[in-house]
C-alpha cells in the first residue's frame, strides 16, 4: 500500500496488486477523486453542525478547515469527468497541466495578499493553502498514472 500526502486529509491511499493496467489505473484514479469528494463533503457536514451548535467556537478552531474543504470539493467535481473518454497518456497529461498551473500560481502570488482589509488578506492565505492542498492530491493521482 502506497501512501501520498501532507496531513490525512490530503492523504491518497492506493491499494497497488502488481502491475496495474491502464483501464485500472483510470478506474483508480475515478475512485480517488470520488474519495476525495465524499471525504470534504464528510468533513463540510462535521463543520456545519460544529457551526450551527457553536459558532465562536467553529469560527475560531475551524473556519480556515472549512474553507479548505469547500475549495477542494469544488474543484475535484469540476474534475469528476478528468478520465471520460481518453487514455491513460492523456489523463497524465491533464494532470500534469492542472499541477503546473496551481504551481505558476502558488509562484507567482503574494502569500500577503493586496487589500487593506483583513479578512481578505486571509481568504487569500486559506486559498493558498487549499490549493497546496490539491496540488498534493493531484500529484498523488499523476503517481497512479506512473504505476
Amino acid at each position: 500500500m502506497a501512501r501520498a500526502g501532507l496531513k490525512p486529509d490530503t492523504v491518497i491511499t492506493i491499494n497497488i496488486k502488481g502491475k496495474m493496467t491502464n483501464e485500472e489505473k483510470i478506474q483508480e484514479i475515478d475512485r480517488q477523486i470520488e474519495r476525495v469528494i465524499n471525504r470534504q463533503e464528510e468533513r463540510i457536514a462535521d463543520y456545519s453542525r460544529q457551526m450551527a451548535e457553536d459558532y465562536c467556537n467553529f469560527f475560531h478552531w475551524h473556519a480556515g478547515d472549512m474553507y479548505e474543504a469547500q475549495m477542494i470539493r469544488e474543484y475535484f467535481g469540476n474534475i469528476k469527468g478528468l478520465t471520460a473518454g481518453v487514455e491513460i497518456e492523456e489523463v497524465a497529461k491533464r494532470l500534469d497541466r492542472m499541477i503546473r498551473t496551481i504551481e505558476t500560481e502558488l509562484i507567482n502570488r503574494s502569500s500577503f495578499g493586496s487589500c487593506t482589509d483583513e479578512i481578505v488578506n486571509l481568504e487569500h492565505r486559506l486559498k493558498l493553502e487549499a490549493q497546496r492542498a490539491i496540488r498534493e492530491k493531484l500529484l498523488s493521482l499523476h503517481t497512479i498514472c506512473n504505476l
